[in-house]
């Protein structure tokens, strides 16, 4: 289709090894595969079009495309058909909650005015409820080990500020991310049940987020339980040293599924409410529960370029509810 439509521009070279189209003017288009993510490195570019990008790795936009297209501050345009709630789902996002320099489409089949009506309801007709609904109706589905449900009754709760909650017992949960991951805090009211704080932030320098975790404990009065992995064992140390009262909590294969499974089962008994935040509901939608062959036990995690920083936080700190004594201080 590129070649046909460059071939009515006069002046224009075509090289079919390459696949690329030089224009007179100097500009180039040149289409690749995104099957080899390391294939798509190359100079810097103005735009960058990601046509079924749901199937494509991960690695493909933030190793390969992403940076290329620094150098000229040049745009992008994804593409696709919904494939579950995967990474394409979660840049989606970005464009529903307003992020700068993102927007977001979502259309359906009946969208097209050259696709007739009755082959969509043919296609209904003959495809299952869910596929039907991804390919005809670009609706994302729920990934099939989704771990969380409930969610419309439980993530109600309503911003709120510190001095509402003086006499209350907030408690908390990070988890801890600097470079590929953010770090993430939720706060929880024990007495109100509810979520009153929320926040995640990205590519800070250690003593900047201790700082930024301690101001945080200090005006909420909070009680936090930290992730003590790698980076966050010296990290609790040093809020500590600083005065924050903080827990440490061992992942590993045995502890994350009893501390998913926890939080699980409090959004499904409703017993507390979590704020709307779409990107951190983005998370708790995509996130997935796998099976090993191997030991028959429950695996959980974000899926390929997805994050679950808000969910780990969040199940944190809804443990730390458990744990912690109603404070009146």
């Amino acid at each position: 289709m590129i070649k046909a439509l460059a071939a009515q521009i006069p002046g224009v070279g075509i090289n079919e090894s390459t696949r690329m189209v030089y224009f007179p003017g100097g500009g180039i288009v040149q289409t690749k595969s995104a099957d080899n993510p390391v294939s798509l490195r190359g100079e810097g570019l103005d735009l960058a079009i990601l046509d079924e990008c749901a199937f494509i790795a991960p690695e493909a936009w933030g190793e390969s495309l992403r940076p290329a297209l620094s150098d000229r501050q040049g745009r992008a345009v994804f593409i696709s058909t919904p494939n579950r709630r995967n990474w394409f789902h979660a840049l989606w996002i970005h464009g529903t909650i307003g992020e700068p320099d993102w927007q977001s489409w979502q259309l359906p089949t009946a969208a097209n005015p050259f696709i007739k009506p009755e082959e969509i309801e043919a296609a209904k007709r003959d495809l299952s409820e869910d596929s039907f609904r991804q390919e005809y109706l670009a609706q994302f589905l729920q990934n099939e080990g989704a771990v969380f449900r409930n969610l419309e009754a439980c993530l109600t709760s309503t911003p709120t500020v510190a001095s509402e909650h003086i006499k209350h017992t907030v408690v908390g949960g990070i988890d801890w991310g600097q470079v590929k991951d953010a770090t993430a805090v939720s706060l929880f009211c024990i007495d109100c049940r509810r979520e009153v704080f929320l926040d995640r932030f990205y590519r800070l320098p250690w003593a900047l987020q201790r700082d930024r975790i301690k101001a945080i404990a200090d005006l909420w009065n909070a009680d936090l339980l930290v992730e003590m992995n790698s980076i966050g064992g010296p990290n609790a140390e040093a809020l500590i040293d600083a005065g924050v009262r903080v827990q440490g909590f061992i992942t590993s294969a045995v502890t994350k599924p009893q501390l998913i499974q926890s939080f699980a089962l409090a959004l499904e008994k409703e017993e507390g409410h979590w704020l709307p935040d779409p990107t951190a509901r983005g998370e708790l939608e995509a996130f997935e529960s796998r099976i090993s062959a191997q030991t028959g036990r429950p695996s959980y995690g974000a899926p390929e370029g997805c994050h679950d920083d808000t969910v780990i936080s969040r199940a944190l700190a809804w443990r730390m509810t458990l744990m912690a004594p109603v404070r009146r201080d």
